[in-house]
């Protein structure tokens, strides 16, 4: 037995060896697995390149987006100007046509912009007048801009017309130096290409032109025949005053319109005069020549130049006219009032060539 003891001692320490080594490499696996799951991962840049690009992409579609949001404002800024300028004939469509535009672009969106493009199409399109003035202060108005603001654009607008179409910087002047306050800095002026003198002269040229066919389309409404009628016509002085005219300078204007139109209507009514004296003694010197005829015995053509038997003829010191009277009607066909169908001279220019012999001879 002591035997068998001394064989299974060392079988029972094997054992136990053996299940202490099993322990001990379960233990180091775990502990393995528990390092690896703590240490850092190594991966290659190619991990990184997928969300790089996911990156990228973002930001190439919204800059293509933002772009093509700018270019939508733009032209919807460009639409704006174009359609205020065809069809706000009135402030109640021009402020219609405001709100729709401000909703398009959105709050607080390119005021100015709406303003320079509604400037540019203004003084592009329409003639100078008050209705250009009013439209472009009132919609100065309706965008709640400030002076400087819209007086920048201006004179923005003022110096790239002044390089491509110089024509259209006097309007431009003209329009906003009367629809903008005067506290506005505006410069306009600046890039016409004329001296202040010569500037000066046109600008007086424009406003006088202007204001005469305001008082013409008031003259039409009356009988220009009649200096009556004229007279009483009175100058518009609420168009006046957005002009920039003074009372006195209105009356003025109007008062040499009216009398180009009193001098025409006069030489209207004499020449009508002279045209019906015309007429009259062409009758009569038909029926002169009729009567001699009969009382001579005819003589037709031969005689048409010839005074009546007995009749005078008076020949005009001017112009040559001849009149041949029947005998004693002289008081009626060349009376006092009688003035030369020919060239008006009255009758004291007129020469007595005698009757019918002292003629024929």
């Amino acid at each position: 037995s002591a035997r068998r003891q001394k064989q299974q001692q060392p079988q029972g320490e094997d054992t136990v060896d053996g299940d202490e080594s099993m322990m001990y490499e379960s233990e180091a696996a775990d502990s393995g697995q528990r390092s690896g799951m703590m240490a850092p991962r190594k991966e290659g840049i190619g991990a990184v390149l997928p969300f790089v690009a996911l990156v990228a992409g973002a930001v190439a579609a919204g800059f293509v987006g933002f772009k093509r949001y700018g270019k939508r404002q733009d032209g919807l800024v460009a639409e704006f100007g174009e359609t205020a300028v065809y069809y706000g004939n009135s402030e109640k469509n021009l402020a219609k046509i405001v709100r729709e535009y401000k909703k398009k672009l959105g709050p607080g969106q390119k005021r100015a912009e709406m303003f320079l493009s509604f400037a540019h199409a203004l003084v592009s399109e329409r003639p100078v007048g008050v209705e250009a003035i009013e439209h472009l202060r009132y919609v100065f108005h309706l965008l709640k801009i400030s002076e400087s603001t819209a007086a920048a654009k201006l004179n923005a607008l003022a110096t790239n017309i002044g390089q491509t179409s110089p024509s259209l910087v006097g309007k431009l002047i003209f329009i906003a130096e009367r629809a903008m306050p005067p506290s506005a800095p505006l410069q306009v002026r600046a890039a016409s290409p004329f001296s202040d003198e010569t500037l000066d002269g046109l600008q007086q040229n424009m406003l006088t032109r202007c204001f005469r066919e305001l008082c013409m389309d008031l003259l039409d409404e009356v009988d220009q025949d009649d200096a009556d009628a004229i007279a009483s016509v009175s100058p518009p002085m609420e168009q006046a005053k957005v002009l920039g005219l003074s009372a006195a300078e209105a009356l003025s204007i109007l008062d040499g319109l009216r009398g180009e139109l009193t001098a025409k209507a006069k030489k209207k009514q004499q020449d009508s005069e002279q045209a019906a004296a015309m007429a009259e003694l062409e009758e009569l010197r038909a029926t002169a020549m009729m009567l001699n005829d009969i009382e001579g015995g005819g003589g037709g053509e031969e005689k048409e130049n010839a005074a009546p038997a007995g009749g005078h003829a008076f020949e005009c010191g001017k112009c040559g006219f001849t009149l041949f009277p029947a005998a004693g009607r002289e008081w009626k066909f060349f009376g006092d009032d009688f003035s030369c169908p020919g060239c008006g001279s009255g009758k004291e220019v007129f020469i007595d060539r005698g009757g019918a012999a002292a003629q024929s001879s």
